[in-house]
This record gives structure tokens, C-alpha cells and sequence, in this order.
């Protein structure tokens, strides 16, 4: 009796953590975006941001300065990307923190992408990923070879859950880099569209 309300009690719990609002980073999907932007110095097209380390408020946000200069303002309305700086306590180690981007839909974080250390830190990484959001909905491994012929396991996996896609891979262009995406229906619609302009956009003979 008390082994099948043991089940119950966590098949229930299981059902509850999968469709609690997706918390990424200290970043809640869905959740409203309202990050003050981190701190820098100089002004105009002379202005940088300060260090992640020197940033005395985190988590804080920063312009594409290929698009913007620290201190413009953000337009808030519609869709629009920015770089994200964490906590302390939520930048695990093996990711690139200056990689991180916000995907921002109405006022609301949709979707965050960022890269890894590559296959030095997949171990690490995707068990991090099972201990918060548990077993993949999907999990793959195939081998990849280097210029010099080395052979290294590229593991990948995605979570589908109730408000977004999780998906991990260990090792994209070179082994020292992975990927994870963090996604919302709303961002998966935003980054195809945003590819398929940028195709559009490619020269050809």
C-alpha cells in the first residue's frame, strides 16, 4: 500500500515539475523581461560595457553593439534579442558567458541560446540537464573526427516539455564548442524566421 502511494506521490510530482514555467540561467520562460542593462563606460560610439566580473548588478543585459551603443535605448516592443549576463550562481561551468542570448517576444523572454566549451564539458553539462529537467525526450551519440583524424562522441539531446524545446549539443562547428537552446514556441517561430531572412538576404551567382 504505502509502495503505490510512494508512486503515485512521485508520478504526480513528475506531472507538476513538467509543466511548472521553464527556469533557465535564473531567467523563467515566459516569465517578463525587466533586467536593468549592465553598467559601462565612455558614452556614444566610444561607450563598452564593463566586465562580466566588474558588473556590481547581476543578472544585467547588454546591447549587440553591432547594433547598438550601451546606454541607447530599447525599443521594448515586439521581438528583439540581447546579451545576457547571469548570476554567479547560475553560469555553470563549460559554458562561454559571453555567448548568452535573451530572445525577448512581447515584453516576455521566449528563448535563450548560448554556446559551451564543447566536448571537454558535455559530460558535465548534460548531466547537469538530467538532474533539472530529467530523462531526454530524445538522446543521440555519434562519432566526429577532427582535422588531425581524431575521433571524439558528440552527444545530443532535447526535452520537450509543456512551454518549451530544450535541446543540447555537445560539439557543433569545432569540438570546443557546443550549443544549448531554450525555446518557446514563439521563439522557434522567431529564430526560423530570422534564418530564413537571412537567407533570403545571401548573395548567389
Amino acid at each position: 500500500m504505502w509502495k503505490l502511494i510512494l508512486t503515485v506521490t512521485l508520478a504526480l510530482c513528475s506531472v507538476a515539475n513538467a509543466t511548472e514555467p521553464t527556469n533557465f540561467l535564473g531567467l523563467t520562460i515566459g516569465g517578463e523581461f525587466n533586467l536593468p542593462e549592465c553598467t559601462w563606460f565612455g558614452s556614444g560610439v566610444l561607450a563598452s560595457y564593463n566586465d562580466s566580473y566588474e558588473q556590481p548588478v547581476q543578472p544585467c543585459w547588454e546591447h549587440d553593439t553591432l547594433k547598438a551603443h550601451p546606454g541607447d535605448l530599447l525599443d521594448a516592443k515586439g521581438a528583439f534579442e540581447v546579451h545576457y549576463i547571469p548570476s554567479r550562481q547560475h553560469t555553470p561551468s563549460g559554458i562561454n558567458p559571453d555567448s548568452i542570448t535573451v530572445i525577448v517576444i512581447n515584453g516576455r523572454i521566449e528563448g535563450i541560446t548560448l554556446l559551451t566549451a564543447g566536448y571537454n564539458a558535455q559530460d558535465e553539462l548534460l548531466l547537469s540537464l538530467r538532474e533539472k529537467y530529467g530523462a531526454p525526450t530524445k538522446i543521440t551519440s555519434n562519432p566526429v573526427h577532427n582535422a588531425m583524424g581524431a575521433t571524439f562522441t558528440n552527444d545530443r539531446a532535447k526535452w520537450v516539455r509543456a512551454d518549451v524545446t530544450i535541446e543540447f549539443e555537445g560539439i557543433v562547428s569545432e569540438i570546443t564548442s557546443g550549443l544549448i537552446k531554450v525555446l518557446s514556441p514563439s521563439a522557434e517561430h522567431y529564430v526560423l524566421d530570422k534564418q530564413q531572412k537571412q537567407k533570403a538576404n545571401e548573395g548567389s551567382f
